[in-house]
């Protein structure tokens, strides 16, 4: 008997050393592990550690499998893995992995475009309070399709429940439901808050629309300056339009003060994506 737990004891003793490797980890641990090597940039040594804790069913590691699966992470692109995955860890109740699938499905990449799962997928992560699931499921009430009605109360609804968590996407189109006065009575005020809030969050079509509102005075004192800032902004992240009013507003020093170089930085940035005003612009500046 004292030589059965000798030999227990010897053994347990080489299946932690380090000479002869690491103890065994959990599915939470391996999946910390990934996490780090992603902020290295090392994806390789993150799909390893993935893989090992999604092999051994740990959701939140499945869907970063299947992330790395989508965005060709560490291995190549296959939106048929990326669903697989997905779909393992959505099937554990994983909001954000049955927002996923309701994408796969809606778009038809990995699976068989089917909008009805889609919108099942939808709704199941919006119930478990996904703020990318609720906006989807918002904008297929906003919009309708085949399988749901167009219901503007439902729209707003959903909108409303993501905008509670910060959700830009949301918080952009309860800005834009106020100022056409879809579903709701329209008010400028209100849609300039709600689009004050997707600005902050980083929208850059709500940065957009903020300096047209702030340009216009609509739901705001007329103020070109406010307006020029948020322009920029949005420019800065790339929006064409935006890039071609910063050239604009340079040009006729508008909000801010007049600058040709300028004007036509912003305009070549504009022209370069075929932005016809920006090409007219520099056609009329020599360029």
């Amino acid at each position: 008997m004292r030589h059965y737990l000798l030999t227990t004891i010897f053994i347990l003793t080489l299946y932690v050393s380090p000479a002869f490797g690491q103890s065994v980890l959990t599915p939470s641990q391996m999946t910390d592990k990934g996490i780090e090597a992603i902020d290295r940039n090392d994806y390789g040594e993150a799909f390893g550690w993935f893989l090992k804790a999604a092999e051994e069913g740990y959701d939140i590691a499945q869907f970063a499998l299947g992330n790395m699966y989508y965005n060709a992470l560490g291995v190549d692109y296959d939106y048929e893995e990326a669903f697989k995955w997905y779909l393992k860890s959505a099937e554990q109740d994983n909001a954000a992995a049955q927002n996923a699938v309701g994408d796969m499905y809606y778009i038809g990449w990995g699976v068989e475009q089917d909008i009805g799962e889609a919108a099942l997928w939808y709704m199941r992560s919006a119930y478990h309070d996904d703020p990318d699931g609720q906006f989807n499921l918002g904008e297929m009430y906003y919009f309708g399709n085949d399988v749901i009605d167009q219901d503007y109360d439902e729209a707003y609804r959903w909108f409303i429940e993501a905008a509670n968590q910060k959700n830009a996407k949301a918080l952009y189109r309860l800005g834009l439901m106020y100022y056409e006065g879809e579903g709701v009575e329209q008010n400028f005020e209100k849609a300039f808050n709600w689009l004050v809030f997707a600005a902050l969050e980083g929208h850059d079509k709500a940065q957009f629309k903020l300096a047209i509102m702030y340009h216009k005075g609509e739901g705001v004192l007329k103020n070109d300056n406010g307006a020029f800032r948020w322009m920029l902004k949005a420019a800065k992240q790339g929006h064409t339009n935006a890039q071609y009013f910063v050239g604009l507003m340079y040009d006729g020093g508008i909000g801010v003060t007049m600058n040709e170089s300028e004007a036509i930085r912003w305009y070549k940035k504009a022209a370069a994506k075929g932005d016809e005003d920006a090409i007219e612009a520099l056609k009329e500046l020599g360029y």
